[in-house]
């Protein structure tokens, strides 16, 4: 498979956790509750994955420590993320603002790592922010 199949399949699987998450949100459980439950479970199913495929689990120190702010940043983002889907209107709209962080990504993967960035792709950011204020901003 490519990339896009991959990403397509993560649309589709995160789609359907959201949706389990708004409900979980409407059964009154707590996002730090939801996301402790995800995490301790996801954690086991990564260790039991990562058996069965004889992964080398210990990287370097600091591959542990870049991992260690990504887990911080992921504690946050999550948190946050969560707490909007139970407030939004419609969860599709808490979760089109967080998509946006492609618009980050997509910017600064341009210094970082040497990405492309074409005018399409420039103009795609564009129609993003303009479908983000149609979404949010109230006419």
């Amino acid at each position: 498979m490519n990339w896009i199949a991959y990403a397509l399949i993560s649309v589709l699987l995160f789609s359907v956790m959201t949706l389990i998450f708004k409900k979980a949100t409407v059964m009154k459980l707590d996002s730090s509750i939801i996301l402790m439950f995800v995490f301790l479970f996801g954690f086991l199913f990564y260790f039991a994955h990562n058996v069965i495929t004889k992964k080398e689990m210990f990287p370097s120190w600091i591959a542990i420590l870049i991992l260690l702010v990504a887990a911080a940043l992921s504690y946050g983002g999550n948190l946050f993320s969560v707490k909007a889907l139970a407030e939004a209107p419609n969860p599709g709209f808490s979760e089109a603002i967080g998509a946006s962080r492609l618009i980050i990504i997509s910017l600064v993967a341009v210094v970082l790592f040497g990405s492309q960035m074409t005018a399409w792709n420039i103009f795609g950011i564009v129609l993003t922010v303009a479908g983000l204020v149609l979404l949010t901003v109230k006419f």
